[in-house]
């Protein structure tokens, strides 16, 4: 089955499968069916290497087996289908006519192989205004006579519009299609000479001179001892087209004349392709350049360069590139290109040309722009000890050059501004940096000018770009005194041990500068042996230590005063912390013994077993004495330390018990002291 891939209804595919009605000859009476499914699918290939047409044939193979039975007049074969192609030119109203497919088959007693057409001819569609040839053949592998005619198309009685698709084909008679106008079978496509068939070798030979689609069908009668013993039919709506046998090298994507645009400082290139027939040898299509910019008196000249050259296709480029200023101009500069070929087929020369204007000119201007830094800048003094940041113009034209200046005076700032100008293709870049101090800080903003003269050419443009910086002081932070930490004011201190603590202030703004500072005319730091401590400053954390080792000599009812004095510099702004101290230096036991027992029971039962006083160790306490008399006034003890104990014995004998009197004798600091009084010894 033959179909149109181009033109044929999309709703009207080939069918999946297909059932074909067998009806014997002489009766018309159905006999068997068969039922086949498509099988393969065949794409012709059209044309030769002269020419190939734009047509689709589209060619469904249907395989299958069935035995008949004997039968001596013979059966013929029968499906239908609707519709055809509705542009077919020949038939009136084709796209509701219906199409037959039948065969007529002899008496299987004489096992017959019906004729078989040869595979779709290459050259099987009609060149307009053109003697077309070509062949219908058909093959009989039994050896019978084989006789070709052309005839009308039919059609059935099952197929229509309302039914496209019917099972099998309808009996005989079967129906010719009418033919439009001008049209028949003796005139099927027009043109002269009429279409005609060679009845021996089925070659077909027609001349449109019109456009169209044709519709015909071949006959082929089978005969055998000059009887006539079966016959098959092909019927094929063929189209008609201009075929152009020589087609003319072409300068793709150019018209005759036609202007390109390039641009200076680039890389230009212009690509140049000419196509042609894959049959005209790529030797024989040959390009001639002429122009100024090949030739010219110019320091930089076009060049033309072949890539590559495949059968039908010429490919090259045209360079001229990097150039200056001095190209840019309003006329365009001309190049003439010719080729020609000569056609493999018909030997004819055929050529094109092409008049190509080249305008140099500059692209659209892209406006130069600062992308950094941004137009306001709130900058806190102590965050970084320098301020900075990049200034940066782009301009979206490559070749275009900037240069970055700033406007404003380096020295506004109490230290000079560093920045350094810029130059370069596209894109410039310069950093901007501010070392900035406390006499920076003011309420009025800095202003700050950047510029950047952009060149291109002939001309220059100017882009501004201002900047205001606000530069002021972090919020006050509190300068905190973490040490000593103290509810009082006064600390006792014992003579003969050192004494020390750390002074230390803390202050989160890192540019308060701390100072720790005491008053050096403190009888502390004045007496002999003074106290140590060391002036101190920083940022953040600053801690010094005080250490004091007081001796007797420095023990006194009065208190040692000391202030110790934070002082915080916060750029012009100063903030003081006085912390005083009072020191009272004093001795453990204050001169005092605490208690002298009355009583001593050496009994061993470790209850007052011992005569002991009770009294602080104490350094400033000397010149120590300790007696003890009895009754009759005679000394039974006697020791120089306040922490020696009595166990009542004398000279190593148990003491009587009773009475004694004893007399305690010491010096605290300058001062004498004497304590008397009696004890009673019991066992």
């Amino acid at each position: 089955m033959f179909r149109d891939c181009i033109n044929a209804s999309p709703n009207a595919p080939l069918p999946d499968d297909l059932t074909i009605f067998f009806y014997q000859l002489d009766t018309d009476i159905i006999t068997d069916s068969l039922y086949m499914e498509l099988g393969q699918v065949i794409f012709p290939e059209l044309g030769d290497a002269c020419y190939i047409p734009e047509i689709c044939i589209e060619i469904g193979v249907y395989v299958d087996t069935l035995e008949l039975d004997d039968h001596a007049a013979g059966y013929y074969l029968s499906w239908e289908r609707c519709c055809r192609v509705a542009q077919t030119t020949n038939l009136f109203d084709a796209g509701a006519e219906g199409m037959l497919f039948t065969a007529s088959i002899a008496d299987p007693v004489l096992m017959n192989s019906s004729p078989r057409f040869a595979p779709y001819p290459s050259d099987g569609y009609f060149c307009v205004s053109y003697a077309n040839q070509f062949s219908f053949a058909a093959e009989d592998i039994d050896g019978d006579s084989l006789v070709y005619s052309l005839s009308t198309p039919i059609k059935g009685t099952f197929a229509n519009g309302a039914l496209p698709d019917p099972l099998g084909g309808g009996p005989m008679p079967f129906t010719n299609i009418p033919w439009d106008t001008g049209y028949s079978l003796a005139n099927i496509c027009g043109g002269t000479p009429a279409m005609s068939i060679n009845s021996e070798t089925g070659v077909i030979s027609a001349s449109p001179d019109i456009q169209g689609f044709f519709a015909y069908g071949v006959v082929v009668e089978e005969y055998r001892d000059g009887v006539k013993i079966g016959e098959v039919r092909r019927e094929i709506t063929m189209e008609a087209t201009l075929c152009e046998f020589d087609v003319a090298p072409d300068f793709v994507g150019f018209d005759i004349t036609d202007t390109i645009y390039i641009q200076p400082f680039i890389a230009n290139t212009i690509p140049v392709v000419i196509e042609d027939n894959e049959t005209d040898s790529i030797e024989q299509t040959v390009l001639y350049l002429e122009s100024e910019i090949f030739t010219g008196d110019y320091d930089i000249l076009a060049e033309y360069e072949l890539i590559f050259s495949v059968p039908g296709q010429l490919y090259g480029v045209i360079t001229w590139d990097s150039l200056t200023c001095a190209y840019v101009r309003d006329e365009p500069y001309w190049a003439y290109f010719l080729t020609q070929s000569e056609n493999l087929c018909t030997g004819e020369i055929s050529y094109d040309t092409l008049n190509l204007a080249i305008v140099v000119q500059l692209p659209p201007n892209v406006n130069t722009v600062f992308t950094s830094p941004t137009i306001n800048y709130d900058i806190i003094f102590g965050q970084e000890d320098t301020y900075e940041f990049d200034v940066t113009a782009v301009d979206g034209n490559i070749y275009d050059t900037l240069s970055l200046s700033m406007l404003t005076l380096p020295d506004f700032g109490f230290n000079p501004i560093s920045f350094e100008p810029d130059s370069a293709l596209s894109e410039v870049d310069s950093p901007f940096e501010w070392v900035i101090t406390c006499e920076d800080i003011r309420e009025a903003p800095y202003i700050v000018d950047f510029q950047t003269i952009t060149s291109r050419c002939f001309t220059q443009d100017t882009t501004y770009h201002q900047v205001v910086l606000t530069v002021s002081l972090p919020d006050n932070e509190p300068t905190i005194l973490e040490s000593p930490n103290w509810d009082n004011d006064i600390y006792t201190v014992y003579q003969d041990s050192t004494y020390c603590f750390n002074v230390r202030a803390t202050d989160l703004n890192n540019i308060d500068t701390l100072f720790i500072s005491t008053d050096y005319s403190s009888d502390v730091f004045t007496v002999a042996h003074p106290a140590t401590f060391a002036d101190s400053s920083g940022l953040f954390d600053v801690v010094s230590q005080f250490c004091w080792t007081p001796l007797c000599e420095h023990v006194r009812a009065e208190l040692y005063h000391m202030d110790f004095t934070i002082t915080t510099k916060h750029c012009d702004v100063i903030n003081v912390i006085v912390q005083p101290m009072d020191v009272f230096v004093t001795t453990p036991s204050l001169g005092m013994l605490d208690t002298v027992p009355n009583v001593v029971t050496p009994n061993d039962d470790d209850y007052n077993d011992l005569w002991r006083l009770a009294h602080e160790p104490d350094y400033c306490v000397r010149d120590k004495r300790i007696q003890i008399f009895d009754r009759w006034g005679k000394q039974v003890y006697e020791s120089f330390d306040l922490a020696q104990e009595w166990d009542g014995e004398i000279e190593g004998s148990p003491a009587t018990e009773g009475a004694y009197y004893y007399i305690i004798q010491y010096t605290y600091l300058e001062d004498p002291r004497t304590y008397k009084g009696t004890l009673t010894l019991m066992r």
